[in-house]
């Protein structure tokens, strides 16, 4: 779920509630399962992993203020070190699928070449 999350905010910066709601738009019955509180657990363990940062906060009457997350080039990193990794011997199909997901709905990488590099690997 981290790489995923790490994936989203590559594309943009955003709040919890937003990326709960890009990740179950992206992910079909993977992101279902999903629930919020998953989402905020997993930015501030990211967080203190020096992957994500609080850019700013946003408020709405009468509503909680609602922190926008942005990567740390630490986090770049891990984004694209987790798209170039292939499943060897046996790739985890549940990640593989997040993996394809997530980099085609943050526009980070070509899913077809995702799937060829894998292949390749595995033949």
């Amino acid at each position: 779920m981290q790489d995923a999350v790490l994936a989203m905010l590559a594309k943009e910066p955003s709040h919890g509630y937003h990326l709960h709601a890009r990740l179950q738009r992206s992910l079909g019955r993977l992101g279902e399962s999903m629930n919020r509180g998953q989402i905020y657990v997993t930015l501030t363990r990211l967080e203190r992993a020096g992957l994500v940062v609080c850019e700013r906060t946003e408020s709405l009457p009468e509503r909680p203020e609602r922190k926008v997350y942005a990567l740390t080039p630490a986090g770049q990193q891990r984004v694209a070190a987790w798209l170039a990794e292939v499943g060897w011997p046996k790739p985890d199909l549940a990640e593989f699928h997040l993996k394809l997901a997530a980099a085609a709905a943050a526009r980070l990488a070509d899913p077809v070449e995702l799937v060829a590099a894998q292949r390749r690997e595995l033949l």
